[in-house]
C-alpha cells in the first residue's frame, strides 16, 4: 500500500490503484502524515480513556440486587 495526497485529502491506495490516483492529480506522501491526520485523528488520548473508565466504574459500597 502507498499513501497518496491531493490538497488536504490523504488516502491509502493499494498497488493496483496507484496509477488511477496519479492520473487524477494525487502524489505520494509520507505514511506518518496519514497516521497523524487520518488514522489517529479520531482516537482518544490516554487521559480521555481514564475518564471513561472512572465514569463506568460502580462504587464499591453499592448493593447488588
Amino acid at each position: 500500500m502507498k499513501t497518496m495526497r491531493k490538497a488536504d485529502m490523504i488516502v491509502r491506495a493499494e498497488e493496483h490503484q496507484i496509477n488511477h490516483y496519479l492520473k487524477n492529480g494525487y502524489s505520494y506522501c509520507p505514511k506518518n502524515e496519514w497516521k497523524t491526520q487520518v488514522r489517529d485523528a479520531t482516537r482518544t488520548t490516554p487521559d480521555e480513556k481514564k475518564a471513561k473508565k472512572k465514569a463506568k466504574k460502580k462504587p464499591k459500597n453499592a448493593k447488588k440486587n
